[in-house]
């Protein structure tokens, strides 16, 4: 690398940034609850300041890690979902569906040609 040149480093979340961060934050926000030994309170609260920050941390390592996921993983394939079309084939349309409708019309049509030849 020459001095003086700069370097362009494009860095993207990824799925698997995105779930560490969502995971990561969601620790960070569980363990003031299920571990209160680890963070001493003080005697005006019930949370220290320690537990104030890792809830605080946690709840923006999640939304980041959250927000990724939704953004990279999940909206893409709701799109994809929505999106969706069943192939069809103008063979299909002529052949498999209108037929046997034609077949049961014609089917009424010749039963009553009979009754209103008996009839007469």
């Amino acid at each position: 690398m020459k001095p003086g040149s700069t370097v362009s480093v494009r860095h993207r979340m990824t799925i698997g940034n995105a779930l560490a961060f969502f995971l990561l934050g969601s620790g960070m926000i569980f363990l003031p609850a299920h571990a209160p030994e680890l963070l001493v309170a003080n005697d005006l609260s019930q949370l220290s300041r320690s537990a104030l920050w890792l809830n605080f941390m946690g709840w923006v390592n999640g939304g980041l890690g959250g927000f990724y996921l939704a953004k990279n993983a999940v909206v893409p394939r709701i799109l994809r979902l929505l999106e969706w079309r069943p192939a069809h084939t103008r063979e299909l349309i002529t052949a498999q569906i209108l037929r046997p409708a034609i077949e049961i019309y014609g089917e009424i049509e010749s039963g009553e040609n009979l009754r209103e030849e008996r009839l007469a």
